[in-house]
Parts: structure tokens; C-alpha cells; sequence
């Protein structure tokens, strides 16, 4: 603010100054008689040096995406992975398993999205039924749930959402192996599942429900299913985090994987 005010009053300062001169010479002649103009006009010049330099050392703040599963092997890394298009090998990767776990505390990966910088927080699996009034997830500022059943513990991390008023998505994830399993048919049962009987006896809003798949070969092999779901994923998260972003809302964080330990 204090940058703000400075470059505004010197730069509307020096061109009213300017306004009756018309080449560089009475520029200099005027400055040069009056010290005060001078000084002004160094001020201003300072000033926008200072805001560069300050706008170049202290970038943008992130917003901070929590990625969290009330129980183990639900693909909660692969899935990081995935929506940010990294793959077995290149740089970020976020390390998965497919025996089971291989998240022991919160970890960060960057995410760009639509020029917004992100923070995806890999959590580990919220497995603990006696710790459901320690749960603390008011460090983030978007909750992605990912589940491939659902648990009551499940609805205990949407009900933190809904007590801070953190908006929240929840994933499906891994319905390839469902359609693996049996046929594209068991697409709609699981709609159904979740649209009928799960969300409404639970109050919460289906429009922000998703099926994915996390293996980048089965999304190709059922890319007319889980493209749509991806885009408007994709869409829908783009559209928040900007609010956030421009809002200013994004708030301190410290210690994260301190606290997930």
C-alpha cells in the first residue's frame, strides 16, 4: 500500500510537470531549477524500482489444496500424479505404491493452473475412528476427498469442510477397475449410489462428485468416460481457485508436515 501510494503520487506529480514542456531539454531545465521536482520525481523512480523488486523476490502466494482418503491405498497419490500430468520418472513425481500406503506425512507438489500457483498436499490416509475431533484441516483452502468406498469417516472430513466453509470435492477413484471387473454399466450404479443414497442422506451437494481413473493407460482406453469427468473437474477447480486467488483469501501456512506426522 505504502509502494502503491508513492508511485501514484509521484507519477501524477511529475506528469502534471511535464504537461506544459514539449521536448527533453525543458524537461531537464525544469527539474534542474526546482530541487523539490527532483526529489519527487526520484521518489517515484525508487518507488517502482522497490515494487519490482519486491513483486520478483516474493512471488505470488499459493493456494493450498488438501488431497486426503479416510483410508489407505485409495490412489490419493496416483491422482496427484495424474492431474498434473506427471508420469513414473519425471521430475515431482509423487511416490505410489500399489501394495498399499506410501504417504507417512503431508508432502507438497506444485501445480500451475491457469497461471494460479498451487499446492497439492499429499496427506496420509485420516484411518483413525477416535480422532475425528482432531482432525484439522484448516491450513488448506480447497479439500479434495478421494474414496473408492465410501466410509463414515468420509463424512466426518465433509462435515469439517462444512464447519469452516472450505469448499471441497470428492473423487471416485479408481472406477477403471470397476469396469474391469464387470462393464461400463457399473458406471451408473455408482452414480446412482452416491447421487441417491449416499449424498442425500448426508446433505451434500452431488454437482461436486467425479469419476476418475489415476493410470493414464485405462484413461486413454476409456477416454469417452473419464475425459468429460477430468474437464470438468479441471473447470470447476479453475474456477475456485481463482476466486480464492483474487479474493485474497489464501491464508499463512507453516510446518504442514510437522503436523501430519
Amino acid at each position: 500500500q505504502v509502494l502503491a501510494l508513492l508511485i501514484r503520487q509521484g507519477a501524477v506529480f511529475t506528469m502534471l510537470s511535464l504537461l506544459p514542456l514539449r521536448n527533453l531539454s525543458q524537461i531537464w531545465k525544469a527539474f534542474s531549477a526546482s530541487p523539490s521536482k527532483l526529489k519527487y520525481l526520484g521518489c517515484a523512480f525508487g518507488a517502482v524500482v522497490a515494487a519490482a523488486m519486491y513483486c520478483r523476490t516474493h512471488p505470488k502466494a499459493a493456494v493450498n489444496v488438501a488431497v486426503i482418503t479416510s483410508r489407505t491405498a485409495q490412489g490419493t497419490s496416483s491422482f496427484i500424479n495424474f492431474i498434473r500430468g506427471v508420469r513414473d520418472g519425471d521430475r515431482g513425481w509423487a511416490k505410489t505404491d500399489f501394495l498399499g500406503s506410501t504417504t507417512e506425512v503431508c508432502t507438497s507438489y506444485e501445480w500451475n493452473v491457469s497461471g494460479i500457483p498451487v499446492r497439492l498436499w499429499d496427506c496420509p490416509a485420516f484411518c483413525d475412528d477416535n480422532a475425528r475431533h482432531t482432525l484439522d484441516l484448516s491450513h488448506f483452502d480447497l479439500v479434495i476427498i478421494v474414496a473408492t468406498v465410501w466410509l463414515l469417516r468420509d463424512h466426518w472430513i465433509v462435515e469439517k469442510c462444512q464447519e469452516m466453509g472450505t469448499r471441497f470435492y470428492i473423487v471416485r477413484n479408481k472406477v477403471d477397475l470397476a469396469i474391469h471387473n464387470h462393464t461400463e454399466a457399473v458406471i451408473s450404479e455408482i452414480i446412482n449410489d452416491y447421487q441417491a443414497n449416499i449424498f442425500p442422506s448426508e446433505g451434500i451437494d452431488g454437482s461436486r462428485f467425479y469419476l476418475f481413473t489415476a493410470n493414464f493407460d485405462r484413461f486413454d482406453r476409456f477416454r469417452h468416460i473419464f475425459g468429460p469427468e477430468r474437464d470438468r473437474f479441471m473447470d470447476d477447480v479453475a474456477c475456485d481457485l481463482k476466486v480464492l486467488h483474487n479474493s485474497l483469501q489464501v491464508r499463512p501456512r507453516f510446518h504442514l508436515g510437522e503436523r501430519f506426522q
